[in-house]
């Protein structure tokens, strides 16, 4: 912190590096730290609320990694994870974490699979086809914790996907 306190002032933004348990690797993403002074431009697509800065500077941290996104998440964290990359069409993300499934094998990582297959599905195709007019309800609430209680269970087969 005290390495980013140094670098920052009113008008900057701090994007440092972070470890993702979910794809095993070092992103620059999952957490950022904003200045007083950094100003947004209104965003049309509520799923990618934190872009669009209108002033400032990046400072981006030393290449050492600042924190770790995700290593004691739950279950139900995973699902809501893949869910909202799902929905936001995040493809090299969604390839990078079928390469760490595919070398783990483990429930969480599996899981969030789910919630992209969930998120991509035809339950969701207006949000995809609709370009910059996705639903509020992005926040998601008790409606994902009800999909997740529905689809946690791989027997229960999730809808398909035919728009893409």
């Amino acid at each position: 912190m005290k390495k980013i306190a140094v670098v920052c002032n009113d008008n900057s933004w701090v994007h440092p590096q972070v470890h993702d348990f979910f794809t095993d690797r070092v992103i620059y993403a999952g957490m950022a730290i904003y200045g007083l002074g950094v100003t947004f431009k209104k965003q049309l697509n509520s799923l990618k609320c934190d872009s669009g800065v209108t002033n400032g500077h990046i400072v981006v941290t030393p290449s050492n990694v600042f924190a770790n996104h995700a290593h004691h998440a739950s279950e139900y964290t995973a699902f809501h994870y893949g869910f909202h990359r799902g929905l936001k069409g995040q493809y090299v993300l969604i390839q990078r974490l079928v390469a760490t499934h595919n070398k783990h094998k483990d429930r969480l990582r599996w899981m969030a699979l789910r919630g992209i297959e969930l998120g991509m599905s035809d339950m969701f195709k207006e949000w995809h086809t609709a370009a910059n007019k996705i639903s509020e309800g992005h926040d998601y609430g008790e409606f994902l914790l009800d999909l997740y209680e529905k689809y946690k269970d791989e027997s229960v087969p999730l809808p398909p996907h035919t728009w893409w």
